[in-house]
């Protein structure tokens, strides 16, 4: 893909260019081209140098890096606002009261709308790799393609899995078997998962076989 001909800037905002050893530059600019950074420096310099360029006012705001949330589950966007319909007094009765009475409610329209929600939040705050873990026992089929398509869209990157425990165990067949793949979602490989233990209410374990993809946007 050739690169966007137009450069871009944002200028007038306070610039961290790392987290390690941070270098900070008040009253200044990024310039990008595409998806690659061409020069970082002070505003007045910059603009001037660059006078062709498109430059976004950053209104005096923080320009960092890109962060980075390594847990987060798109599908709980959805869960604003939800009444339980009873007191819920520890994590094994918010779990089974809410969090998987949502999660079997998932259809294909709720998991891509619950996905487009989540990215809307994580650009506005910042957040541009996004770890997702996700959950419909009723709608499993092509349900992280569906997530993918809206990562993509967004414009974010992102690694998306999808988990399975047995406390659907009553609900579909026991003896079905998780099944095993290596495919590709577009340019990205979508690679097989491990394995992991998880606690469950009434102290039970539950083994978890993270079975589905771990699916990768460079």
């Amino acid at each position: 893909m050739s690169p966007d001909p137009v450069r871009t800037g944002l200028v007038s905002g306070t610039v961290v260019t790392a987290f390690g050893k941070p270098e900070v530059v008040n009253d200044g600019a990024v310039l990008w081209q595409g998806e690659r950074i061409l020069e970082v420096g002070a505003a007045a310099e910059m603009t001037r140098k660059h006078a062709d360029a498109r430059w976004l006012d950053a209104r005096g705001g923080l320009i960092l890096p890109g962060l980075v949330n390594l847990h987060h589950h798109f599908y709980s966007s959805l869960a604003r606002g939800l009444d339980p319909e009873r007191q819920l007094d520890n994590f094994g009765e918010i779990l089974d009261g809410l969090w998987w009475r949502l999660d079997r409610a998932l259809d294909r329209d709720t998991i891509r709308l619950s996905a487009e929600l989540a990215l809307a939040d994580s650009i506005r705050w910042g957040a541009t790799t996004v770890f997702d873990h996700h959950a419909s026992p009723s709608a499993i089929g092509g349900s992280l393609e569906l997530i993918a398509e809206a990562v993509e869209r967004a414009g974010l990157s992102a690694v998306l899995c999808y988990e399975i425990t047995d406390r659907n165990r009553r609900r579909f067949d026991r003896n079905r078997k998780p099944e095993s793949r290596l495919r590709r979602c577009g340019s990205a490989p979508v690679h097989s998962a491990g394995v992991r233990l998880r606690a469950r209410y009434k102290n039970r374990l539950v083994l978890a076989l993270l079975h589905a993809a771990l699916i990768w946007f460079p």
